[in-house]
């Protein structure tokens, strides 16, 4: 399923796969994907999965919203990043809306919500 929504000014393509919308649609409460920049010794992409809606959300469907963040951490490693670490707000001098991203795709796989984002709508990942 797709849709276009508009977060920070900016619009988003939302690939959702037939395996995710099934999940979906027997949640009873929504889910956020936030979708992360994160700035710090590198630079890195990650989407993590919420059971909650955020203030700063957009409801892309009944039971998915999104949210953008830029952030950064304390302590530059991945596994520390994958691992529960703790993100601080990073805001760019150009403005977050500088850096969102123009197409996600959120999959269901291995019991869990998946997702990859690009800046071009044209270079969709792969992701079965």
């Amino acid at each position: 399923m797709y849709y276009s929504v508009i977060l920070h000014d900016k619009p988003i393509q939302v690939e959702i796969s037939r395996r995710a919308e099934k999940e979906l649609s027997q949640r009873q409460w929504p889910i956020t994907a936030d979708i992360n920049l994160i700035f710090g010794c590198m630079i890195a992409k990650r989407v993590w999965f919420k059971d909650k809606v955020d203030d700063d959300s957009v409801i892309v469907s009944d039971k998915l919203s999104l949210a953008f963040h830029t952030v950064k951490y304390d302590i530059c490693s991945f596994e520390n990043i994958d691992n529960g670490g703790v993100a601080e707000p990073f805001y760019p001098e150009k403005g977050i809306n500088k850096f969102m991203p123009h197409y996600i795709f959120i999959d269901f796989h291995k019991l869990k919500f998946i997702g990859e984002f690009s800046f071009n709508a044209e270079l969709m990942p792969a992701i079965t």
